[in-house]
């Protein structure tokens, strides 16, 4: 499950900096994809996170009730998004699934601490999207402010935390006294290393292909106007006939771009 927090931390920068036009032309919004996404996989979660046959345990029922959680939310997301509104349900449900994975204990002493580590950050990642829909993000301006870089680097860390909390790795940490606090610190910083490398990626490409910050907006606000609307009436030139001299405006077409023409 911490890959698909790195994942999904890469997708919400990849949309960040360059799948605003792809959202636009499809009139959808980031919430209807990421509420699709978490319903399939709350699905698989559900039946296949307990080994048929076998006596249940506590990781069970916690993995198996988070998969229930996971796709009724996606359900709901994905209801309340479906007219390209933008919708919290996807970040509140990351804030319960940080809630519920602090608890998350296993069989070794220094566990706790680094389950806790895990979901502070998640929560931080859901709390911080939750104020970019809210406070930050405004329909019809495309510019990136630094704070809507804060959810995808959460959500890297949170993954990347996620990953290290395995039985086995914190076994080791045990048999060789590392602090959870120390081995926290690595593994914080390989995320960072992970974000700053797709970060890095996707600028280079926005370099190479001549990318710029607004490309295709004005392409997708266009996309669908057939005629031009324009007052003339500044335009009228009546002789003492009564006849006018004005030539009309038409709308033309060119490569996708709406062109003033005779």
């Amino acid at each position: 499950m911490g890959s698909s927090f790195v994942g999904y931390g890469i997708l919400l920068l990849i949309s960040l900096r360059v799948g605003g036009p792809w959202l636009l032309r499809r009139g959808k919004s980031q919430e209807w994809y990421d509420s699709w996404a978490i319903m399939l996989w709350g699905i698989v979660n559900t039946f296949t996170e307990h080994r048929w046959g076998h006596p249940w345990n506590h990781g069970d029922y916690q993995h198996t009730s988070m998969g229930i959680i996971w796709w009724i939310a996606g359900m709901a997301g994905v209801f309340f998004s479906r007219h390209g509104q933008r919708t919290v349900i996807p970040s509140v449900l990351i804030i319960l699934t940080a809630v519920a994975f602090q608890g998350h204990a296993q069989h070794v002493p220094n566990s706790a601490q680094v389950h806790s580590y895990f979901g502070y950050l998640l929560m931080a990642g859901g709390i911080s999207r939750i104020i970019e829909i809210c406070f930050v993000w405004k329909e019809g301006v495309f510019t990136i402010t630094p704070w809507q870089y804060l959810p995808s680097m959460m959500l890297m860390m949170a993954g990347v935390m996620f990953m290290g909390a395995t039985e086995e790795q914190l076994y080791l940490l045990n048999t060789l006294d590392i602090d959870p606090s120390s081995y926290s610190n690595v593994l914080l910083a390989f995320a960072l290393a992970i974000f700053l490398f797709v970060a890095v990626l996707i600028i280079l490409w926005e370099t190479l292909t001549n990318y710029a910050s607004n490309a295709g907006y004005s392409e997708v606000a266009t996309d669908n106007i057939d005629t031009l609307h324009a007052d003339t009436e500044f335009l009228d030139d009546y002789d003492e006939e009564g006849y006018s001299d004005a030539v009309p405006l038409k709308a033309t077409r060119e490569n996708g771009h709406v062109m003033n023409g005779n």
